[in-house]
């Protein structure tokens, strides 16, 4: 049905109504609560006054001076009997209750003195006395018989009032079941000593004789009048207790031994209105009021008030409804409509009164301002819900133990609010908003509340960096609490109760309030992080650093498992908070780390160096303790990383591309902070500095930093990156990645190299001066085991056996580098000593050459003989010539410029020479042509040609003597002239000897210039005329940029006279070649 619109204004004045009451009863309840409240009597006033004495009326009526009244054990409004239910036996324990317990029941809920019950007692002496009448309804019968009985019984019950009168049903013919629905009005006298009295009759058809037959069985008697088959005697204070409602046993009145009967029952049901004095009608809800306030503010236990009364209140609240002739669902729509406004009620028995006064709305049991009532009541008890729910947390702590339960059945009555069809239909013609939307709304409002009060106590409080660093990581821990909690806890009741996912509206309000406040708060932080190249004190490590188990790295932690956390909710909410991408705010965070932590590498790489004596860590490991401790710093890179568990791939990989070149980095660091302590690797003695066992580790320990530089993809998982990358359908970019990775690699791999390389020079050089006085005292003795016994021997034998071949050989191929550099300065920088130096300069060379040149383990020998050596050693042999050697070498080299054509061709000179006999030496110039005019012809003047034939050396040829051509003023200049050269020596090696043609310019007033030359070794001449033919000789003339190397010596002999003639003569003929 519908309400009409005068329905809903009247509601809407009663809901007014019931405000300005609950309002001025909470100005009393305030007052009462002050310190001495409840110690001193209050003044009553006149509506409670009245009050008091109706009750004390009730009281007097019901029970006199001396009477008892019974209570139940059972929750108030509980009623035994339930409208509708078949039986209506509930077993609960009663208790007796005397009038002077009544008396001090009702001063201490009323708050006053015994002179003042006295002075009321006195009122109620002068009120009529109540009359009280039982209304009683006789509705049917079960008469039990073990064989069915044929033929015509009838059946009726007789009932007896306290005053004595008889009353009867109508008689049922031929059934065993008979229904009556007979009334009756019984007037009461003494509602304490009353007694009702009702008995079940069986009379049989006189005409029936089967009938009579076996009700005379029945009856073991031959008289045909009625048989008593039971009786039931009541006492009417019990019905005064309990709607009189069921079905009740009657008392046997025949043998039990008889077999073929089983007891009968009878179902009645009745109910007492009275006739009183009381003046309210509706004053049992203010009596209720004020024995729920008297049981809610004076109880101890801190557990809610779950209905139950003391027995003197549960006996005046009997009396005063019994004598207002209040049925049971009046009864329960007080006691729920009170309830359901106050605080502390227990809320289990809230919603059972809410569930029987549903049960009696059905019924329709209630009358149009009944429905007013409760429809006000619905509506403040929904706003008192939903006012209970915004403070979810501190009215239904988890930490208590009926907190689950109180909740459950709040939320249970509010669903009932909206599942069942009549209160349904209340709430909506009252306009009520839906139940459940304002329950979203409470939920919303309380974890905005919840925010707002954690934001006030932390992060709107901090004031300095590091407050604002804890209070951002109080809030994610609170906010973590509070999502595990409430997803085990409250949503689950939630769900359960009115199928509404608490968390995901906690969740929204919650975490989007979060991101919105921590990303400004963490942007400050990163800033804040150290960079060790501003930073005032690059030493200092702040507490809001991002490393493991810091303040700034539980956040993260925190945030990450705000935003991971398997709370079963849909992802699109997670999306819509922004809490998906929290990593964001922490990229610059993770790069200043990352930059930082490299610094810090470095600082801990050189002071483990400091440290470090380069001893090996075991027998099982050659490297030291400082290699080993920046490993170390490595794998704790990884587990930072590992444990850091970046979520995004992309900026994963560009993270750990940025860390790669910082590990690399520090690889190569570390070999460079190895030079510096190279010192301290090699053992100083009175020579110098010699390779010791420390030298071997250091080597060791560059080998294992080098091995974790290779592996230090596979120690960071760099591949897995990749592969979460390539999943994500970034192939393109995987390739992009690799390529850029193994280029860098790549580059680093280089740089370690030459770092390495870097450290081995830097050992040698440090042995430099050690080697150059060893060989300075070789040469001076004249003995090579100064350098090679005493020094490279026990240096080259420890690292030969400390080290792996190959690195080995790298040294030995260094040391050999170096000592060749060390005797090409000493034949630099001794160039004007004599032979004798030179000679054992050379002869020490070639010792140490054969020292590094074993026939096993040593320098390959070709490898040895590099042109460095190569020209050293003829340098050295040049050295140690003597002069004619010298200036016979010095033509030997032009010979050889001749032959491979390095110089300008000045012209072409044929000859013919041979051998006449071991003595002579024949010479024929044949012509010289394609002449080239130097620069001294600029005229183009003509020529006077003419060619000088000499031998060199003079010393290996005293007999021989220069001989000329005539000349000849044209080109091709055709001599055709032989000349005969007496070669006899006194021993020396004619084959060393040159034969030098020089073609001549003459001059008649200047020195005669030289135009070109030619020459041709004794050795190349044949031996006999007969296999002599005609040689072509490209003339050419020296060049002053070719470094003859015996010119050079020869200048360093002027005072020898046989040097000093040679060059006088050069620089003659080449000027400026000297």
């Amino acid at each position: 049905m519908s309400m009409s619109a005068a329905f809903v204004d009247s509601l809407v004045a009663k809901t007014l109504e019931n405000l300005t009451t609950f309002t001025s009863e909470l100005a009393v309840q305030v007052t009462e609560a002050l310190p001495g409240a409840e110690d001193d009597p209050a003044h009553l006033d006149e509506e409670t006054e009245e009050l008091l004495t109706d009750v004390l009326y009730c009281a007097d009526t019901l029970m006199g001076e001396d009477g008892v009244w019974d209570v139940s054990s059972a929750p108030a409004g509980m009623a035994h009997c339930i409208p509708g239910r078949k039986f209506s036996h509930v077993s609960s324990r009663l208790v007796s209750v005397t009038m002077s317990q009544v008396i001090q029941s009702l001063q201490d809920t009323f708050n006053t003195d015994q002179e003042t019950i006295e002075r009321l007692k006195l009122k109620v002496q002068q009120r009529k006395p109540a009359a009280l009448t039982l209304h009683l309804t006789v509705k049917e019968a079960m008469v039990h018989c073990r064989r069915s009985l044929k033929g015509s019984t009838n059946t009726y019950v007789t009932v007896t009032s306290p005053t004595g009168a008889v009353h009867t049903t109508r008689t049922i013919k031929g059934t065993l079941y008979p229904k009556w629905m007979d009334k009756f009005d019984l007037l009461l006298s003494d509602l304490q000593s009353d007694q009702l009295l009702l008995e079940l009759w069986l009379e049989a058809e006189r005409d029936d004789r089967r009938a009579q037959r076996i009700y005379r069985k029945f009856a073991h008697s031959s008289s045909s009048s009625p048989l008593l088959l039971g009786s039931l005697r009541l006492p009417v204070k019990e019905i005064g207790l309990s709607y009189l409602d069921g079905w009740y046993e009657v008392d046997d009145r025949v043998d039990e031994a008889d077999q073929e009967y089983d007891s009968s029952k009878v179902y009645i049901s009745g109910c007492i209105s009275t006739i009183t004095d009381i003046k309210n009608k509706q004053s049992h809800g203010a009596l209720v009021k004020h024995v729920m306030d008297h049981v809610l503010h004076t109880g101890i236990s801190k557990e809610p008030w779950t209905g139950r009364l003391p027995e003197g209140v549960a006996a005046v609240t009997a009396q005063h409804a019994l004598l207002l002739s209040l049925s049971i669902a009046t009864q329960q729509l007080i006691w729920w409509r009170i309830a359901s406004q106050e605080t502390g009620v227990d809320d289990t028995w809230a919603l059972s009164q809410l569930k029987s006064v549903q049960s009696s709305l059905v019924m329709n049991l209630y009358s149009s301002e009944e429905l007013l009532e409760f429809t006000s009541s619905l509506c403040q008890f929904q706003d008192k819900c939903t006012e209970r729910i915004k403070n979810l947390d501190t009215l239904f702590p988890m930490s208590s133990g009926y907190s689950k339960l109180q909740l459950s059945s709040m939320l249970n009555a509010l669903q009932s609010l909206q599942t069942h069809p009549r209160t349904r239909q209340l709430l909506g013609e009252a306009k009520r908003p839906s139940v459940t939307h304002q329950v979203i709304g409470a939920i919303e409002l309380y974890a905005k509340n919840w925010w707002w009060k954690l934001s006030q106590e932390t992060i709107l409080k901090a004031t300095s960096i590091d407050d604002q660093l804890a209070a951002v990581l109080s809030i994610t821990e609170e906010v973590l609490v509070v999502l595990e909690d409430h997803s085990q806890y409250f949503d689950a009741i939630f769900m359960k109760e009115m199928n509404i996912r608490a968390l995901t509206y906690i969740y929204q309000i919650v975490v989007s309030s979060l991101v919105e406040c921590l990303q400004p708060a963490l942007n400050k932080l990163h800033n804040n992080i150290i960079d060790p190249q501003s930073s005032e004190n690059p030493d200092h490590i702040p507490h809001y650093d991002f490393g493991c188990g810091s303040s700034l790295w539980k956040v993260y932690k925190n945030l990450k498992r705000i935003s991971t956390q398997d709370l079963g909710l849909p992802l699109v909410v997670k999306v819509k908070t922004g809490i998906d991408q929290y990593y964001q705010w922490f990229i610059p965070g993770v790069q200043s780390w990352i930059h930082f932590t490299n610094h810090l590498a470095r600082e801990q790489v050189w002071e483990a160096l400091q440290r470090d004596n380069f001893t090996p860590i075991d027998q099982h490991n050659s490297f030291s303790h400082s290699s080993l401790e920046t490993t170390a710093i490595f794998h704790s890179l990884k587990v930072w990383w590992y444990k850091l568990a970046w979520p995004d791939p992309d900026s994963s990989v560009q993270f750990l591309q940025i860390m790669l070149e910082n590990m690399y980095s520090l690889c190569i660091y570390y070999v460079g902070a190895l030079c510096e302590r190279a010192d301290d690797m090699l053992e100083e003695t009175s020579k110098g500095y010699l390779i010791c066992q420390k030298v071997c580790v250091g080597a060791q320990n560059v080998e294992h930093i080098q091995k974790e530089m290779e592996r230090l993809l596979e120690i960071i998982g760099f591949d897995s990156q990749v592969h979460k990358i390539c999943q994500a359908g970034g192939s393109s970019l995987v390739s992009q990645i690799r390529a850029s990775v193994d280029t860098l690699f790549l580059s680093k791999a280089d740089d370690m190299k030459v770092k390495s390389q870097e450290l081995r020079d830097t050992i040698i050089y440090k042995m430099k001066s050690t080697i150059e006085k060893c060989l300075d005292e070789a040469c001076e003795c004249g003995s090579s085991s100064q350098l090679l016994k005493e020094v490279l021997d026990p240096s080259l034998n420890i690292l030969h056996n400390g080290l792996e071949d190959n690195k080995f050989q790298d040294y030995l191929w260094r040391f050999w580098k170096l000592i060749l550099k060390i005797f090409c300065t000493k034949v630099a920088n001794n160039s004007k000593c004599e032979r004798a130096y030179y000679e054992t300069l050379y002869k020490i060379l070639q010792e140490t050459f054969n020292f590094f040149t074993p026939q096993s383990g040593g320098l390959d020998h070709h490898k040895a003989k590099n042109e460095e050596y190569t020209s050293l050693l003829n340098h050295l042999e040049i050295m140690k010539m003597n002069t004619d050697a010298l200036i016979s070498h010095f033509y030997h080299e032009r010979c050889n410029e001749q032959h491979e054509e390095l110089l300008p061709k000045k012209g072409l000179l044929v000859i013919r020479t041979f051998f006449k006999d071991s003595d002579h030496l024949a010479v024929r110039v044949i012509m010289a042509r394609d002449v080239v005019l130097n620069d001294q012809n600029p005229g183009n003047l003509p020529l006077e040609y003419f060619v000088k034939v000499q031998l060199h050396p003079k010393v290996c040829f005293p007999k021989s003597i220069k001989s000329s051509t005539r000349v000849i003023r044209e080109d091709p200049a055709t001599y055709d002239e032989e000349f005969e050269f007496d070669i006899s020596t006194d021993g020396s090696n004619i084959s060393e000897g040159v034969l030098v043609l020089m073609l001549m310019d003459k001059k008649k007033i200047h020195r005669d210039a030289v135009l070109g030359e030619a020459f041709v070794t004794l050795s190349s001449i044949a031996a006999s005329s007969s296999d002599v033919n005609n040689m072509y000789l490209h003339m050419t003339l020296p060049s002053i940029n070719h470094c003859y190397r015996s010119l050079q010596v020869l200048q360093n002999r002027l005072q020898d006279n046989t040097a000093h003639n040679f060059l006088k003569t050069i620089s003659k003929h080449h000027p400026g070649l000297i």
